[in-house]
């Protein structure tokens, strides 16, 4: 579906959730990049997508460029060894992601497996001084079920910080929220984003003022 349907912790996002009641069925993550021509996939254990050595060489980077050790988020690079028209080496893929390496998996594959994708590099926030990914707050936002709408504003101040702005709608007959909704972000997040109540046709337009083609639940203005 193009979206993660998995938290940091493998447990199912509210995403995954529903999808798992709507169909009745396990979900099981994947992730893919056209460019390097194979996939991470999960297996029956639903322990992160698998990562095969033959076929690709994957490393987890800092903002520097150095490799992080395993467990740790960073940017996910990759090298290819299968293709031949194009080759990869080091190629940005712009995710941030971790490894799990906890020995043997249960169905008996030894390779590395590749976490929950938590964000986009060029999407991450610093708000003060704490990294923030958008991601982050969509997940938190998707297990109200009181909001019925929602947009992140991102824009920066004068005070070298980022500045997030989370415009929620809710549905009808919910009262004022904005003050539970404040206290679960900064349970997750560690920082008190700006919480904004508003209706779900402003939210809408503001959704689809960054290109008409797809609404996006995060606008960048920095």
């Amino acid at each position: 579906i193009g979206e993660p349907v998995k938290e940091r912790n493998i447990s199912l996002n509210a995403i995954g959730k529903r999808l798992r009641e709507k169909y009745n069925a396990e979900i099981i993550s994947t992730y893919g990049i056209t460019e390097l021509a194979t996939s991470f996939c999960e297996c029956v254990l639903s322990k992160g997508g698998h990562i095969h050595p033959e076929l690709i060489y994957v490393e987890i980077i800092d903002d520097d460029g150095n490799p992080v050790p395993d467990g740790v988020e960073g940017e996910v690079v990759a090298t290819t060894f299968n293709v031949e028209g194009m080759p990869l080496i080091r190629f940005k893929t712009g995710d941030i992601s971790f490894i799990i390496d906890d020995g043997i998996c249960g169905c008996g594959l030894k390779s590395k497996r590749l976490g929950p994708v938590t964000g986009r590099k060029k999407q991450k926030l610093k708000i003060k001084g704490t990294s923030v990914y958008p991601q982050t707050i969509v997940n938190v936002l998707d297990q109200l079920e009181y909001v019925d709408n929602y947009v992140l504003i991102a824009t920066s101040d004068t005070t070298l910080s980022d500045r997030i702005e989370v415009r929620c709608s809710l549905k009808k007959g919910v009262a004022d929220k904005s003050s539970e909704i404040k206290a679960k972000l900064k349970g997750s997040l560690k920082v008190t984003p700006e919480v904004i109540i508003d209706s779900f046709t402003n939210i809408d337009l503001i959704q689809s003022s960054v290109t008409k083609r797809k609404k996006t639940k995060f606008v960048d203005r920095r």
